[in-house]
């Protein structure tokens, strides 16, 4: 919608930051599992900001794989790169950074394989402990 967001405007909660694009198939696939356990742990202070790493030739399809992948949490363009030039250097995707409620990074992961969500979810019910 146009609107800039902050990482501060999600103080005191864990967030995950995942980068990810619509070109990039392991994106997609972990994409619903990031859905489930942004389901199972919203009302407990869990929050999913996706940055999506799309160019001018593909941008025009993230609206869609939103709506395809139910994806209800931020969904941010990253136009200017800032972010991922910040977090994501390298610019690998998937690419998720953990922060605790505190606003330290206390975990990055770079790449997905089938079974890291259920890692992914151990940790962040740990967090919000």
């Amino acid at each position: 919608d146009g609107k800039n967001v902050s990482l501060s405007e999600f103080q005191g909660k864990v967030v995950l930051v995942d980068f990810w694009s619509t070109t990039c198939n392991p994106c997609l696939e972990e994409m619903p599992h990031l859905v489930e356990i942004y389901e199972k742990y919203k009302a407990k202070g869990f929050v999913i900001v996706a940055v999506a790493g799309d160019g001018p030739e593909t941008r025009s399809n993230v609206s869609t794989v939103v709506h395809q992948k139910k994806m209800n949490f931020p969904v941010l363009m990253d136009e200017e790169t800032t972010v991922i030039a910040r977090y994501n250097p390298k610019k690998d995707m998937p690419f998720w950074v953990l922060i605790d409620r505190a606003g330290n990074i206390v975990k990055k992961k770079n790449g997905y394989d089938p079974g890291d969500e259920e890692k992914l979810a151990a940790d962040i019910e740990g967090l919000l402990k």
